[in-house]
């Protein structure tokens, strides 16, 4: 298997500073998991390219976020949502956080995008 490396940017919609954002990412059979952890992201704020992520696109892959705003309150999108990078995606994924749909979104720039909401 050949490993790659990717990058993920993290989108702030959720209309208010997010004060700690962690998102969670397994892949492969071995569940690998990795934890990417981010303070203090303004609201309507995208950081790009923020955290790097190693993948093969032979091994399935999943993520989950959990969230805390600025007023206080925590927010998970529970178990893991399971969204597959493809080789054209050049190894880009956006991480979206939308408060109109309490939605957390995996974005990836050609392939699509999958979502799940946040309680």
């Amino acid at each position: 298997m050949s490993t790659s490396l990717g990058q993920i940017s993290i989108e702030n919609f959720w209309n208010e500073d997010l004060k700690k954002v962690e998102i969670f990412y397994q892949r492969g059979s071995n569940i690998i998991e990795n934890v990417f952890v981010l303070y203090n992201l303004a609201d309507k704020r995208t950081i790009k390219d923020i955290h790097t992520f190693s993948f093969d696109l032979k091994d399935k892959m999943a993520w989950k976020a959990k969230i805390v705003t600025k007023d206080g309150q925590f927010w998970s999108s529970g178990d893991y949502l399971p969204c597959q990078i493809q080789d054209n995606d050049n190894g880009k994924v956006t991480i979206n956080f939308n408060g109109n749909s309490k939605q957390m979104s995996i974005i990836y720039p050609t392939s699509g995008s999958c979502s799940k909401e946040m309680y």
